[in-house]
């Protein structure tokens, strides 16, 4: 008998992206930048708690970046876009709130 650690209000969607994209609470990006660098832009209305990852899904990141656009939010506390542009990387942002806005998780 085994578990599933997978808790069962988890409704978190996973989304191929290979162009700009309006990303929304929960997303989990993979990033296939092999044609193009493009942009993928954070919820306008986030609320505290709510979580976004990003992953190098093509390993291609390095050569063409995805510029994350902070959409009036803060990013690590800092009012300009991320460059997300690391080979192969991965990256978890949550919504602290508007004083402080995405905080990286993880990465």
């Amino acid at each position: 008998m085994g578990r599933n650690l997978t808790p069962a209000s988890d409704t978190r969607e996973t989304v191929a992206v290979t162009s700009a994209h309006s990303v929304l609470a929960g997303q989990i990006l993979l990033l296939d930048t092999t044609s193009a660098a493009f942009t993928v832009t954070l919820p306008a209305n986030g609320k505290l708690g709510d979580r976004i990852n990003l992953i190098d899904a093509a390993g291609n990141c390095d050569v063409n970046k995805v510029t994350v656009s902070r959409n009036g939010h803060k990013i690590a506390n800092l009012a300009e876009d991320l460059d997300f542009d690391l080979k192969n990387a991965s990256l978890e942002l949550i919504y602290t709130g508007s004083a402080y806005g995405w905080s990286i998780l993880s990465n």
